[in-house]
């Protein structure tokens, strides 16, 4: 269920943009990748694009000026204001973005890192290959499992993937070997799957 609209306003730009929120949602039908990415996913982004001035975003950092009410009488209103709601960044912007090397916390860091993966990541859920380099790849994800910390939850699911997309078959086996009753899990039985026949494409976590 949709709550609110956010309108935010970007520091020293002044460009505002809009941020929708949720009361709650179904997850029925939700594809679920196992890079972690969720189709569709309902949280506000980390690291956006805005529309209409090609401005790069950190949203938690923005202003926030009003909120609007989101309904079924508000819909045609909203959909035709003149403030966007945020774009996903290309890869170029991903690219970009880590070549300047500014974050504005290890917290951001990982939300953008995170982001870079999936889009890095889309090709491949269109049944195409990756177009960012091997060596781009591997440093963004090495650099995401060194900054997350080791007691976080899920990281260890995360360490099996990333093993198993840099294509380090073995290592990814030994970490889920390390994870009691993996294969009670639909993540743990279809990783191993995709380990056994050495497949390091992104896939969508499935029964």
């Amino acid at each position: 269920m949709r709550g609110s609209d956010i309108v935010l306003q970007i520091p020293n730009s002044g460009s505002l943009f809009r941020i929708p929120t949720y009361l709650s949602w179904n997850t029925f039908g939700m594809i679920q990748w196992s890079d972690g990415l969720r189709d569709p996913d309902y949280d506000a982004p980390v690291f956006a694009r805005h529309p209409g001035t090609g401005e790069l975003v950190w949203p938690k950092l923005c202003k926030e000026v009003r909120r609007e009410e989101f309904s079924l009488f508000t819909y045609r209103q909203i959909e035709e204001s003149p403030i966007p709601y945020l774009q996903t960044p290309s890869l170029g912007d991903f690219e970009r973005t880590e070549d300047n090397g500014v974050f504005p916390d290890e917290a951001h860091e990982t939300g953008f890192r995170i982001g870079y993966w999936w889009v890095a990541n889309d090709p491949q859920r269109d049944g195409k290959p990756r177009v960012i380099s091997d060596q781009r790849f591997r440093k963004n994800l090495e650099r995401l499992l060194a900054i997350i910390p080791a007691r976080t939850g899920g990281r260890e699911w995360m360490e099996i993937e990333i093993a198993r997309e840099l294509g380090d078959f073995e290592q990814a086996l030994f970490l889920l070997d390390q994870i009691p009753n993996a294969d009670s899990s639909i993540v743990g039985r279809c990783l191993r799957k995709l380990v056994a026949v050495r497949n390091s494409k992104v896939a969508v976590l499935a029964p």
